[in-house]
């Protein structure tokens, strides 16, 4: 119990791995340095995007130039967002025109914005001369505007509290039968998947314990039936994920269901002896006995060396990923070996 508390404790030691795809290729694979030259050539920038899409027509009218302004606005009141950065049609486009008096600079909409189609007019030639205007935040038939909004440096668990609910409300804003709109960005996809995960993994997981729940009672009919195999379960799976904190040992999320099914093999060890225990009790009526019959009859303590030994065969896997599930597994193996054969036999 002790041990079972302290590795609880690991859990917010877990360390996500940084960059999850790029364990999905093999060690020493020749494509491998070439794409970390490239990385570190050309870090991917820290950015939110956004692209405004006009459905019929193209963004050359009031009614959209307003909502680009708009989405600008709002990107600018986001935590996170470095508003003095941010890059749209209304803010931080430049245009530069020759004149009598030299060169000289302004907004790219002017004094004032576009009101008449000879503003409009103007206005494409403008973007058309403009080395950040088509093919770049505007798209070569003008259907499409993109907003560009530079992301500060760290504070991580800011921005995933609050880049989903600022792009979702700048949306329901902004979004309309005339105009899609769009947001990416690896920080924000980041942050939705952490939404995501935090909203639905819990309901997930009480939908999962719902279903073994009712399977396990409807098997066994008794309380014992139902608890143990489920305490088995539990446990191991606390033992399995707190050591993984302990260790330091980094985590890929994408393969996120790996735990769950290690947790169903501790499960089914769980109804093995128990139910083994339910047939033996009966006709002797003694419980140590009963549980070493048990455990005799059942082979888990050859099934559980098995599927670790299969899991540890991982480490010898030339794709990254899969030797965190050998460390997975690894932990996995210590973890159900202590509840199985320790914690069970006590419970029972």
């Amino acid at each position: 119990l002790a041990v079972t508390a302290f590795l609880s404790l690991q859990f917010g030691n877990i360390r996500l791995a940084p960059d999850p795809l790029f364990s999905m290729y093999p060690s020493g694979h020749p494509f491998l340095p070439a794409l970390q030259a490239i990385k570190e050539m050309a870090p991917e920038p820290r950015m939110l995007i956004a692209i405004l899409e006009v459905k019929n027509g193209d963004i050359y009218n009031q009614e959209t130039i307003r909502k680009i302004d708009g989405i600008t606005k709002g990107l600018m009141e986001i935590e996170g967002v470095l508003p003095g950065r941010i890059t749209s049609l209304t803010r931080g486009m430049d245009h530069y025109e020759n004149t009598g008096e030299g060169l000289a600079m302004g907004s790219i909409l002017g004094m004032r914005w576009p009101e008449t189609d000879e503003d409009f007019e103007k206005l494409k030639r403008k973007v058309a001369v403009n080395p950040m205007g088509l093919g770049r935040f505007v798209s070569y038939d003008g259907t499409a505007v993109m907003i560009s909004a530079p992301l500060v440096d760290g504070n991580e668990e800011a921005l995933m509290g609050s880049l989903p609910s600022g792009v979702e409300a700048i949306r329901s804003r902004e979004e309309d039968a005339r105009h899609n709109l769009y947001f990416m960005g690896q920080q924000l996809i980041e942050a939705q998947m952490t939404a995501l995960g935090t909203r639905h993994i819990p309901v997930a997981a009480a939908a999962t314990f719902l279903v073994i729940l009712v399977a396990l009672l409807a098997y066994f009919r008794t309380l014992r039936g139902v608890l143990l195999p489920l305490v088995v379960m539990v446990v191991s799976l606390l033992w399995t994920l707190g050591m993984l904190g302990a260790s330091g040992v980094e985590f890929n999320p994408m393969p996120l269901v790996f735990p769950l099914i290690l947790g169903l093999f501790s499960l089914t060890y769980g109804v093995l002896i128990v139910e083994q225990y339910d047939r033996a009790y009966p006709l002797t009526r003694d419980k140590a006995q009963a549980i070493s019959t048990a455990y005799g009859r059942a082979p888990v303590a050859g099934a559980i060396a098995t599927a670790g030994l299969v899991l540890l065969s991982l480490f010898m896997a030339a794709v990254p990923v899969f030797r965190d599930f050998a460390w997975l597994g690894l932990f996995w193996l210590v973890g159900t070996g202590a509840v199985v054969g320790l914690l069970l036999p006590v419970l029972l």
